[in-house]
């Protein structure tokens, strides 16, 4: 629906000057409609054309918002089209503009079976398209927002370490719904667990991980994380 397309890139536009107004440089936009449930329910091509025409459109808007794409295997379609970092990182060199980028949202790398410090290095080594990161966890299965560091502590770990190593220096925003837990207490739980994690990162010796690389030798790598982390 070619008018549908229109409405929604004017509201965005109205979403990035009120991001102007109040002195904020980045919009995230997550495509969750943008997918299919049924097999020949979907044009391949056609309908990833005009994501990426309606994309342009917004950056050309204003040069110096930057517009950042999330993507998410999944839900609320069986399949989205912006599904994985490779399919993100496709669309973001078709639009092929500097104000645009990638979202990672460590849960939903999880949940398509990524490992999210491996997406952070495909975005710094494909042309430094991470533009921003939302923080939370979940058991891979589903997209729970759970606590920061609840469930995958050690992918934690080497997440934030490729963030220093690839000298990541936007936002990372806490995004989790807390249904059950108190909700002021979740966040502070989140953004303590960050902290932490940050402070362990900071012990790890790069020299140190270099030797690691070269040795491949998962054992040794697995003591120096246990020694990182718990000090024996």
């Amino acid at each position: 629906n070619k008018e549908l397309r229109k409405k929604a890139v004017e509201e965005t536009k109205e979403l990035i000057d009120m991001a102007i107004e109040l002195d904020c440089n980045i919009i995230n936009l997550w495509l969750g409609q943008d997918g299919y449930d049924y097999i020949f329910q979907g044009d391949y091509i056609r309908e990833r054309e005009w994501i990426e025409e309606c994309i342009k459109e917004c950056c050309d808007f204003r040069k110096d918002m930057k517009i950042s794409i999330e993507y998410k295997i999944r839900e609320p379609r069986t399949h989205s089209y912006i599904s994985s970092v490779a399919q993100a990182l496709l669309m973001v060199k078709e639009v092929n503009e500097e104000n645009c980028g990638v979202t990672i949202d460590f849960g939903h790398a999880l949940e398509g079976y990524e490992n999210p410090a491996e997406s952070v290095a495909l975005l710094k080594k494909y042309g430094d398209k991470l533009f921003h990161i939302h923080a939370n966890d979940n058991y891979r299965y589903w997209d729970d927002d759970m606590m920061v560091g609840s469930v995958h502590t050690l992918e934690y770990i080497e997440f934030l370490y490729w963030l220093r190593k690839t000298e990541y220096s936007g936002w990372i925003s806490v995004d989790q719904y807390p249904y059950r837990e108190d909700g002021r207490k979740a966040l502070q739980e989140s953004i303590g667990w960050l902290l932490a994690l940050e402070g362990v990162v900071n012990r790890i010796d790069d020299s140190k991980v270099e030797e690691l690389y070269k040795s491949g030798d998962a054992c040794e790598v697995n003591k120096y994380l246990r020694w990182v982390l718990l000090g024996r």
